[in-house]
């Protein structure tokens, strides 16, 4: 008879804890005629008499096995296995940064960094700061591990967004101090200058408004004085 040689399919694997499943783990016979099979753990209790491991773990850590295969004419043959049980990432918040961009504050005390965020169907990145709409959002937090968690989190429109910054170059973005609108009744607006001169003044009622996708725009200022 030929001595037995084996492989343990999946060796030394890391399972994220909230993917364990029903995992498996099975012997490979590269040769030999197989009479007996024996998995024992760490502490050298016998688990299975079978070709095949179920893992029944749950908690967060190292677990050793060692595989013995036994033939009648040839020594025993053993092989290990080390499966580690790792937490995953989690969110701690996400935080309003202005209207629309947002930062994601990891837990630290979880998962293992570096982190990646993936917000909707974006991609992953390792910015901690995202652009979003309003409305609901998922942020899916991925550690160095690969092991992944969701968080879900809303923006709410405000009843009016004032720009933070006005560039007059003609490159079609923040041209004008335009306030964007969806329900603004009435308001009054004066824009000053860093020594408290004004600048330009006006109401609902005279400024000049823009219509795109829904919103109201008071077009208040060119940006030059």
């Amino acid at each position: 008879a030929q001595p037995s040689d084996f492989d343990i399919s999946a060796n030394d694997t890391v399972v994220c804890e909230n993917n364990i499943g029903s995992l498996k783990f099975g012997l490979k016979i590269l040769q030999g005629d197989v009479l007996g099979y024996e998995w024992k753990n760490d502490k050298g209790e016998v688990v299975s008499t079978s070709s095949v491991l179920k893992f029944s773990e749950t908690a967060i850590g190292t677990y050793k096995y060692t595989a013995k295969l036994s033939s009648d004419a040839c020594p025993s043959v053993t092989d290990d296995i080390e499966i580690t049980i790792v937490g995953v990432p989690v969110v701690d918040t996400v935080t309003k940064i202005d209207y629309h961009n947002v930062e994601i504050v990891p837990n630290t005390n979880y998962g293992e960094a570096p982190y990646e965020y993936k917000v909707d169907a974006k991609d992953f990145s390792t910015s901690e700061e995202a652009y979003v709409s309003y409305g609901h959002h998922t942020v899916v937090i991925k550690d160095k591990n690969g092991c992944m968690s969701s968080y879900e989190f809303d923006t709410e429109a405000p009843n009016f967004e004032i720009p933070i910054v006005v560039t007059p170059n003609g490159d079609g973005v923040n041209d004008v101090f335009r306030v964007k609108t969806q329900s603004l009744l009435s308001f009054r607006m004066k824009i000053f200058n860093r020594w408290g001169q004004e600048i330009v003044s006006g109401d609902h009622n005279t400024l000049p408004t823009e219509h795109e996708n829904g919103f109201t725009y008071y077009v208040c200022w060119d940006g030059i004085y």
